[in-house]
């Protein structure tokens, strides 16, 4: 029998025991700089894994390292990129992402690489017709969406890295990718060109394409996709909603809703959502902009021009964080100024939230502005994951709507009428779960096997046969 990990979830009949422990950090006053990387020479990053680790892209003489840190900023392992140095590139692309497993993908050039947690190297795909190749998007089923710059394109991997497809349903008036593909709810997949937004199926065929030269996206869990227009020829600057599912090959609107306070300025801009579908945007150098889910407009926080390419990520709370080139603000969900930190943040990356609440950025260093310098700042809040709270979505920039916290645990048990007890197990998507029985708490047996389909594992145990007790125990193979 497969041994399972010493981690496991045990029950039963109704109660049911987590029985692994999260690690966390301290937590300091809102705005406090947790840590600093003095020494670290940050190239691209940083992105989180699944248990915290935080993994960035950084120099060491003439080797470029794939670098992993804990959430104290301590460096657990470095390994050297057989790529060289990955030149730097528009703030769009990313170069680096984590999938539900814990691989971390790197992009580079006509590669994409992939490692383990451990920084073991699992496979690379190349392609000598591309220019570029992005990192993956990860569908439920584990595949790999990608996007190509040089065919142009979306394709499809396995989870080993081989080639599934490569789709040839658009075309080069669609233009070249900007960033990795996206993935929403249903698995429809989006892929963002230099002057549209193309709308895939999960099989590679266009399903409309929505034009606009400055943009940016966001996806739900709730069926809407959202577009951030700065500029564009022939349409009116704004925020559309549009039906992902919606028969128009322009992309079927279900509402518009101008900016606020001028727009189209062509400036740097970027969306984020937060719990209970508040949308915040930002796309001028005025003002940050909130919107309901339906459009109408809530508040407006005036910046007085002090955004100098901001970026931003929400908290659980709707706190949302704002990152300009003067000071980092948080911004209640009511529009109203919590607190703000005057700091050097000239070109800034777009930052990520841990579970912890720990804000982690990059700014260029003024000693050698080549590089980024690394930080950690506490935001008071711990911070359970939801979707679109960063550009790119989640904590792993992974570009999916369907954002599920990286924990193994129960959220529900019920009795059927049947008497059989229904048992989810909610955890990263596409991971295996093995159910194993025993009657004495030693001797176990597997019972059945079960695989998180979007994040959610459902097991049906049998109802009882007799007053014995029986117990279970869920864990990963």
């Amino acid at each position: 029998m497969t041994t399972l990990k010493p981690k496991f979830i045990s029950f039963c009949k109704c109660l049911t025991v987590l029985s692994w422990l999260v690690p966390s950090l301290l937590m300091a006053a809102p705005g406090a700089v947790l840590w600093k990387h003095e020494t670290l020479k940050v190239l691209h990053g940083p992105v989180l894994g699944n248990d915290g680790m935080l993994f960035v892209i950084a120099a060491s003489g003439a080797t470029t390292n794939l670098t992993a840190l804990s959430e104290a900023g301590q460096v657990r392992w470095s390994v050297p990129l057989s790529e060289g140095v990955i030149e730097e590139i528009g703030q769009r692309w990313e170069i680096l992402s984590v999938g539900p497993d814990g691989s971390v993908y790197v992009s580079a050039g006509k590669s994409l690489f992939a490692y383990d947690a451990n920084g073991g190297l699992r496979f690379r795909f190349n392609n000598p017709n591309a220019a570029r190749i992005s990192t993956p998007c990860i569908g439920p089923e584990g595949n790999l969406y990608v996007a190509m710059q040089g065919p142009n394109t979306l394709a499809c991997l396995t989870p080993k890295g081989g080639l599934l497809w490569i789709s040839t349903a658009s075309t080069a008036s669609d233009g070249i990718p900007v960033e990795a593909p996206m993935m929403d709810a249903d698995g429809s997949l989006y892929l963002m060109a230099v002057d549209r937004l193309l709308s895939f199926t999960r099989d590679g065929i266009v399903r409309w394409r929505f034009k606009a030269s400055e943009f940016s996206v966001v996806l739900n869990s709730e069926g809407l996709v959202y577009i951030l227009v700065s500029r564009s020829d022939g349409r009116s600057p704004g925020l559309y909603a549009l039906d992902p599912n919606g028969k128009n090959p322009a992309g079927t609107r279900v509402w518009y809703e101008p900016l606020w306070l001028g727009g189209g300025f062509g400036g740097p801009m970027t969306a984020v959502m937060a719990t209970g579908g508040l949308l915040y945007c930002m796309n001028d150098p005025l003002s940050l902009q909130a919107f309901d889910r339906d459009g109408s407009p809530q508040w407006a926080f005036d910046m007085m021009f002090k955004m100098n390419n901001p970026s931003m990520a929400v908290g659980r709370d709707g706190t949302v964080y704002l990152i300009t080139g003067e000071e980092l603000y948080a911004v209640s969900r009511h529009g109203s100024l919590q607190w703000s930190k005057a700091m050097p943040l000239s070109q800034n990356t777009a930052p990520v939230i841990s579970k912890s609440g720990t804000l982690y950025f990059t700014t260029r260093a003024a000693d050698d502005p080549y590089y980024r310098r690394l930080w950690a700042v506490d935001t008071g809040v711990t911070s359970p994951f939801h979707p679109w709270p960063m550009p790119r979505g989640d904590f792993r920039r992974s570009g999916r709507s369907s954002v599920v916290e990286p924990a193994d645990r129960f959220s529900r048990t019920r009795s059927l009428p049947d008497h059989k007890l229904e048992v989810l197990i909610e955890g990263p998507p596409s991971y295996p779960y093995r159910l194993e029985h025993s009657s004495n708490l030693k001797d176990w047996r597997a019972y059945t096997n079960g695989v998180s389909s979007n994040g959610a594992t459902r097991f049906l145990l049998p109802a009882p046969a007799s007053s014995r007790s029986d117990f279970f125990r869920v864990g990963r193979p």
